[in-house]
């Protein structure tokens, strides 16, 4: 028999050691209450409703850092709570009880929200000055990929993005775009038409369609100049395994790759310069189907060529449809 999970509630106390002393204020008195703490950041609260049986819910205290613009809560084995990270929100009052405002927004970050931090024993090795993305980039993005969001596509990070997350704790320092990735299923026309009369995040191309290698580039603005956004749509494979295209430029003849990758089926969250994403749990072997299993390691220069023998990444081909049917520059 599955246990039912212990409902969960969060704190904005200093510490849980402040909410203790509120509860003992209020039902220190009544033996059928009781409030143990289980760590500094986790308060088991239980009501004993008879001999043989109680409730029981867990107080989380809410990680605030002002360098950071999101919430946290840690870690606590004993009953199963997972580090999570979700965005910063706004409240209001159900019932004498303040919830997230928006809270189907909050439930996509909550549901997606188990944290996994970057390698930063590895990230000394690498050097992230003079990088050409910036915090400033990185903070348009976080709008961009809010935007997605509320137009109900939940986007991950992808390529060398992920791999800059992952083995830089930031980005690779001589790219100059950025990758995302988004199920093809959730890809949405109203959307990208949208784009295309936006000034900050303009709609620069898009390529592909419903059945084959759709994806569009986006504007990201930030000090420098601006980057831009790849933003890749996944097609299925199988139950294992998903697709994106790549399509080089004219120069190649318009050529084209096909990279799979297992199946992303669960999003965690990850952080790059305070700000939060999402990032496949399964990141690890993301990166190795791009770039090897171990030739990720080792930094990749501007002239990086994908295919390999243990990538999962092949020639496709070339388009050899009307190019105005495919790929489209706005």
């Amino acid at each position: 028999m599955k246990v039912a999970p212990i409902l969960q509630i969060g704190t904005l106390f200093k510490d849980v050691g402040e909410f203790v002393v509120v509860f003992n204020k209020h039902f220190g008195s009544e033996k059928a209450w009781s409030a143990k703490m289980l760590s500094t950041h986790t308060v088991l609260v239980k009501k004993r409703l008879s001999d043989s049986y109680s409730r029981q819910f867990g107080v989380r205290l809410i990680e605030q850092k002002i360098e950071k613009n999101y919430f946290k809560v840690g870690e606590e084995k004993g009953i199963e709570f997972v580090e999570r990270a979700f965005e910063k929100f706004e409240t209001t009052e159900i019932d004498d009880i303040r919830v997230p405002k928006d809270l189907k927004t909050f439930g996509i970050w909550w549901k997606n929200g188990r944290f996994i931090s970057c390698n930063s024993d590895l990230a000394k090795n690498y050097t992230s000055a003079n990088a050409k993305i910036t915090s400033d980039h990185i903070k348009s993005l976080k709008t961009f990929t809010n935007m997605l969001i509320a137009a109900g596509q939940i986007p991950s990070l992808a390529f060398g993005t992920l791999l800059g997350w992952y083995r830089n704790c930031g980005v690779i320092p001589y790219t100059t775009d950025i990758d995302i990735s988004i199920k093809v299923g959730e890809f949405s026309e109203e959307f990208l038409q949208s784009m295309k009369g936006h000034t900050k995040f303009k709609l620069l191309r898009s390529i592909g369609d419903a059945e084959y290698a759709r994806e569009m580039t986006v504007q990201i603005p930030g000090s420098g100049g601006n980057s831009y956004a790849d933003v890749f749509y996944r097609y299925p494979v199988n139950a294992s395994f998903e697709w994106t295209g790549i399509t080089y430029g004219q120069d190649s003849g318009w050529s084209r790759l096909r990279c799979v990758f297992p199946t992303i089926s669960d999003l965690c969250t990850g952080e790059i310069s305070g700000e939060l994403f999402f990032v496949p749990c399964n990141f690890l072997a993301n990166i190795q189907a791009s770039y090897g299993n171990t030739d990720w390691l080792e930094p990749q220069d501007k002239n990086y060529y994908y295919t390999g023998h243990d990538r999962l990444v092949f020639s496709d081909g070339n388009w050899n449809k009307n190019l105005t049917d495919v790929i489209r520059y706005y």
